[in-house]
């Protein structure tokens, strides 16, 4: 299957936040549609989806790319169910390495497996774990709580070396980004 990668403008972003993202990720995960808007209009957010050759829909992922960062964040990541199981993930993940080939990687969050409330939802968390390590991610040995989610983190590398001491300095400044001043002291924790 020949596919490709569409950047989106706002509207793009917003429709599928709606009728997509929405379904594929619980509320604590979400973040406020305002709060992605503004870091758009700032140029630090950035939309794209995976178009097959007759133009369809078959995943998005969006991302907040923050200036003096070597890392960017994958906020969201979903392939439409009908297309799941179907190696669509993976050339996603292809793609998304020669769309950015000016960062070092591109950090990935993934549900805690060990706080999963059921075994069920451990077994899917530890799928997706398995997905991304397929794929050349490289797991860091970080956690972070965002709120009340909490992740383990990930890195697709890009560039040159990929050091578990550059992502987290990275990643403090984009999640300082995101969430500025008290409420980050607040909400938002790491361990490394």
């Amino acid at each position: 299957m020949e596919v490709k990668i569409k950047t989106m403008d706002f509207a793009q972003i917003e429709q599928v936040y709606n009728e997509c993202l929405c379904k594929h990720f619980p509320e604590n995960e979400r973040k406020p549609l305002k709060k992605m808007k503004a870091m758009w209009n700032e140029k630090q957010y950035q939309g794209v989806g995976l178009y097959d050759e007759k133009d369809n829909f078959l995943g998005y992922a969006f991302f907040v790319i923050c200036k003096n960062c070597k890392y960017i964040l994958l906020d969201y990541f979903a392939v439409l169910e009908e297309y799941r199981s179907a190696g669509i993930g993976s050339i996603f993940l292809g793609k998304m390495k020669n769309y950015f080939p000016d960062c070092q990687g591109i950090i990935i969050e993934t549900e805690d497996e060990e706080l999963a409330a059921s075994e069920k939802e451990q077994m899917e968390r530890k799928k997706r774990n398995a997905f991304y390590l397929r794929n050349g991610v490289k797991r860091m040995n970080i956690k972070s709580e965002i709120y009340t989610a909490r992740y383990e983190i990930f890195v697709l590398p890009i560039g040159e070396e990929v050091t578990r001491e550059s992502c987290h300095e990275d990643m403090l400044r984009i999640y300082q980004y995101m969430i500025p001043g008290e409420k980050n002291k607040k909400h938002v924790r790491f361990w490394v």
